[in-house]
């Protein structure tokens, strides 16, 4: 989900670069990233590739199998000594079946605390990637386009996953901390009798802690991932709406430029509306920091410089061209306002998702009913009193109560069903 979110390239999850460093986690994790992401509308092909290396994907998507492999294998280590401690004779003394006694130490849980020590420190490795997967998600010069806390509202008026965003950095120092590991502290014990001892049970408690917080802090990603492909959806859609509309205008405005419109000229001027729609895209999604009036006008004002490059240096050709502007702004501003509170009105991302996000991101729309939403549903769920017809629609009454129901989904396992689903698939 975060590849997509982040509109990573396909290439980072290619079987060559697995093949040429054969780590078993490494491949197994790139293989499912692979077909995770199948069908998706938003991850950067390999027909997109080359254009896509002038701008390489952060780290925290790019390498994601180099970072997740060892994880899977410290995991299936730690799996393998549990059971087998827990299938074994760990008396002392143990006595064969002719009576003799032996006195040795099966009672060391040396293997539980390595095992345990090795699940705490997969949970900060984890715990990491998720952490530096949604603050990039959060913050607008890394996110590719997103708005600045991923807010559907003005920027200036609010900073919905603001609280989310130091949430999940305080989640993140706690699994540091308790990534420590425990049989450093080995103690003398029994007037010195127990010369060494496996602090197998403290490892455990503290493990059973840091899956709890890494649970939290999944459980904000979550949520914040479906905001992201909500916003990215309704880019789509705002984008595929206005093109026409754009496209009309620029038209005109180059007709009213030019006096007679040959055959060669109209291509031409189909070119330059074109290659304006290529920059107004790029420009919208530079500026998602300002407020949609003055985002606009912003990129109109860049767009208006390269126009007046194309057209004659006239009197009429300048009036028209700010006449232009000035329209164009008016209609990317209205044509946005629509889609938005058409999309607001039916939110869904399924379309443009891969097949394991498109299963992830229903179960927390759809089971969940965590919704998409902005400063607007957080008011009135906060302060509807019960009684008036808002009081159905607006099922969580805070950013939390939303991550909760994730975080409570996780831990009494009803969303693993969907995440098994999506394994088959592989």
């Amino acid at each position: 989900m975060s590849a997509e979110a982040l509109c990573t390239s396909e290439e980072s999850f290619h079987p060559l670069i697995s093949e040429l460093k054969p780590h078993p986690g490494q491949t197994e994790c790139a293989n499912n990233l692979r077909s995770f992401i199948l069908g998706s509308k938003l991850t950067v092909t390999d027909v997109q590739s080359k254009e896509f290396l002038a701008r390489s994907d952060r780290y925290a998507c790019r390498t994601a199998p180099q970072w997740i492999g060892p994880v899977l294998e410290d995991l299936q280590l730690a799996h393998s000594q549990v059971c087998i401690e827990i299938n074994s004779a760990t008396d002392s003394p143990i006595i064969d079946y002719s009576g003799k006694m032996l006195h040795g130490g099966n009672f060391q849980a040396k293997s539980i605390a390595s095992a345990m020590e090795k699940v705490r420190q997969a949970c900060q490795s984890l715990g990491q990637i998720h952490f530096a997967q949604c603050t990039e998600l959060i913050n607008p010069a890394s996110n590719k386009g997103l708005p600045p806390n991923l807010v559907i509202d003005e920027p200036s008026q609010s900073g919905t996953f603001k609280g989310t965003d130091i949430l999940i950095a305080g989640l993140q120092s706690e699994l540091g901390f308790l990534s420590n590991p425990v049989s450093s502290h080995v103690q003398f014990a029994e007037t010195g009798y127990q010369g060494i001892n496996s602090l197998a049970l403290l490892s455990g408690r503290y493990t059973l802690t840091a899956v709890d917080v890494l649970t939290q802090l999944v459980a904000a990603h979550l949520v914040a991932l479906c905001q992201a492909l909500d916003l990215r959806a309704l880019h789509i859609q705002f984008l595929y709406a206005l093109a026409p509309k754009f496209k009309i205008l620029t038209r005109r405005c180059l007709s009213e430029c030019v006096e007679e419109i040959t055959p060669s000229s109209e291509g031409g001027g189909a070119e330059i509306a074109y290659d304006l729609w290529v920059h107004l895209s790029e420009q919208i999604n530079r500026t998602t920091q300002l407020d949609s009036r003055a985002r606009f006008e912003s990129a109109m004002d860049y767009l208006q410089t390269r126009l007046l490059r194309e057209v004659p240096t006239t009197q009429q050709s300048l009036e028209a061209v700010q006449q232009w502007n000035y329209d164009c702004v008016n209609e990317v501003s209205a044509t946005y306002l629509t889609v938005r509170a058409r999309y607001l009105g039916n939110p869904d991302a399924t379309p443009i998702l891969g097949k394991a996000s498109r299963r992830m991101y229903t179960y927390v729309r759809r089971t969940l009913e965590v919704p998409f939403f902005g400063s607007d549903y957080l008011s009135k769920a906060e302060w509807d009193d019960g009684t008036s017809q808002f009081n159905n629609r607006y099922k969580y009454r805070s950013m939390g109560a939303m991550i909760s129901a994730v975080y409570e989904a996780m831990r009494n396992g009803a969303l693993y069903s969907t995440v098994v689903d999506c394994f088959e698939e592989v």
